[in-house]
């Protein structure tokens, strides 16, 4: 979440958008296992998206979230422009192929949403991918 919303920011500034609204689309939380590092993903879907709205506002952005059972696992980024038009960018393995180098820090999903979103946007690393990965931009 931390680097999606990173990279919207960024985006967001070089674009000099007055507004930027970032709409996620996410699968439900599996609750598979509790969550304990920087990579896991929540444990209550009521926690991450209330952690991505803080952290968003954080950032300078309106974000919402809207969980469901089946996605389709499309790993792009549609960007709408205020003239209607579009740019898409297809990521080849989307943003959970990167991940932070050196250790990995631990993270208190049990926290409460705003101490965890300023944990997030306090935090400071530097990610790399593993192999190969490639991404494309076209424009709609």
């Amino acid at each position: 979440m931390l680097l999606f919303l990173r990279t919207c920011e960024a985006l967001a500034s070089e674009l000099h958008a007055t507004t930027a609204e970032v709409h996620v689309i996410v699968q439900s939380l599996k609750k598979d296992r509790i969550p304990n590092r920087i990579f896991s993903d929540w444990y209550l879907e009521e926690d991450r998206e209330d952690v991505a709205q803080i952290l968003g506002t954080k950032l300078g952005l309106s974000v919402s979230l809207k969980a469901i059972d089946r996605t389709i696992h499309g790993r792009k980024m549609e960007l709408e422009y205020t003239d209607g038009s579009k740019a898409i960018i297809l990521l080849d393995q989307g943003f959970g192929y990167w991940r932070i180098a050196g250790s990995l820090p631990w993270y208190d999903f049990r926290a409460a949403p705003a101490a965890q979103a300023l944990e997030l946007y306090k935090l400071r690393a530097s990610v790399a991918g593993l192999g190969e990965s490639y991404f494309a931009i076209t424009k709609q």
